[in-house]
């Protein structure tokens, strides 16, 4: 079977373009395609259900299910196990037990339901998106804040009338219909807006001065996977196999994990933000070698501030937290009063992506660390560039394969015919 990318591809949901947009949202910010395909307005929640069950050659869930689950299917399954293997109970008929899934594929996910429940699992393909809203809306589970921008049914719609726009427009640009008086034919590689002017026409509303970080219920997260950090200061043998890894990895959570480990060997806290829609919100953070979950943490970043300010200029920036948003982040990062916070941007191709927030301690961030963390943020942007190079060649190397795969089977059906 070819991958999701491609299937999307064939099937006519996104054209090879809008599939490097993509993968590259799914490198910069986590979740799956299908999620990122959303997000970009290139289908709806609906269209994602159909695409997958259609790709999985599995049934879709019936809508009845996805809109009032059966109790005793979600009583059949702990809401922790339900958290862990991103499957949720939907239906539950005489000891057969009808299960959303993510990874509907997953044999030892399957196990594990069947073991728990006492039932056989009949497995549906479920998006992320549907399982957020199922967990937010039946078990009280708060939603990132990405995933609650996501939820939310007005931007949603904005997001979409704006690409369904420009999918008009390329359409009538490539078969010679009338065009704006304004606008000329685009070339192949190019959008009627360019990313900025889209981000800030779709932008989340500002927050509320007087609330600039919110500290949301946490939600069950897969840690990052990689490198363990140490505890302690790394050797140079530690720091080389991080350099490394850093450098060949081929999955967005190695990435990070080799960034957090490299970092931790330079100051107390590691802490990385993603910049998106004007913000900054929390994605994976080490203390003292030991995890520290930060993803309920959002900050703004069109006023005053170090993560502001940082984003901003594309520049290190380095001093006490004295703002109320810099304390309320220090806080939040169970930073100790009177410690420095210093932020590092991660930029692609000029443009800040993510925020690398360091804390040594009590005073001063030393400066030869200051420094090696500097070099480690440009280590990491470079990073995150290879990685999306490889994810924008490898679905078009799929899509071809599976085109050529098409073109055989049709020539060899017209032979045997």
């Amino acid at each position: 079977m070819g991958s999701f990318a491609a299937f999307l591809v064939g099937q006519g949901y996104m054209t090879a373009s809008e599939l490097e947009e993509v993968t590259q949202a799914t490198v910069l910010f986590g979740g799956r395609v299908g999620t990122a395909a959303v997000e970009a307005g290139l289908m709806t929640p609906d269209e994602l259900d159909h695409a997958l069950a259609e790709h999985l050659d599995l049934p879709e869930v019936p809508k009845e299910w996805l809109e009032r689950p059966d109790r005793a299917a979600r009583a059949a399954l702990p809401v922790d196990l339900v958290k862990r293997q991103r499957a949720f109970p939907l239906h539950l008929e005489k000891r057969m037990l009808h299960v959303g899934m993510l990874d509907p594929g997953d044999p030892s996910v399957l196990d594990t339901l069947a073991f728990a429940s006492g039932c056989v699992i009949a497995p549906y393909p479920l998006s992320e998106l549907r399982f957020v809203e199922l967990m937010q809306r039946v078990f009280g589970v708060a939603p990132s804040p990405r995933f609650a921008a996501l939820l939310d049914a007005g931007r949603l719609a904005r997001v979409q009338r704006g690409r369904a726009a420009q999918r008009e427009a390329r359409q009538r640009a490539q078969h010679g219909g009338p065009q704006d008086a304004v606008l000329g034919a685009l070339a192949a590689d190019h959008e009627l807006v360019d990313e900025a002017t889209f981000v800030a026409t779709n932008a989340l509303p500002a927050p509320a001065p007087l609330e600039p970080i919110w500290e949301l219920p946490r939600e069950a997260a897969v840690p990052p996977q990689g490198p363990a950090p140490s505890a302690g200061r790394a050797g140079a043998a530690e720091l080389r196999r991080a350099e490394e890894t850093l450098a060949s990895a081929s999955r967005r959570d190695t990435l990070i994990g080799a960034a957090l480990e490299l970092a931790g060997a330079f100051a107390e806290l590691a802490a990385l933000f993603v910049v998106r829609d004007g913000m900054a919100a929390g994605l994976a953070a080490m203390r003292a070698g030991e995890p520290l979950d930060i993803e309920s943490i959002l900050a703004p970043l069109g006023g005053e501030g170090l993560l502001a300010e940082a984003a901003r200029a594309g520049q290190p920036v380095q001093r006490t937290p004295s703002a109320h948003l810099d304390k309320a982040v220090a806080k939040a990062l169970r930073c100790e009063g009177g410690a420095e916070l210093a932020v590092f941007p991660v930029a692609i191709g000029g443009r800040v992506v993510n925020l690398l927030v360091a804390d040594s301690g009590p005073g001063a961030l030393p400066a030869t660390a200051a420094a090696a963390l500097r070099v480690l943020a440009q280590l990491l942007g470079a990073s995150y560039e290879r990685l999306i190079r490889s994810f924008k060649q490898s679905p078009t190397a799929r899509l071809d394969a599976l085109l050529r795969s098409a073109r055989e089977r049709a020539a060899a059906a017209a032979v045997a015919s």
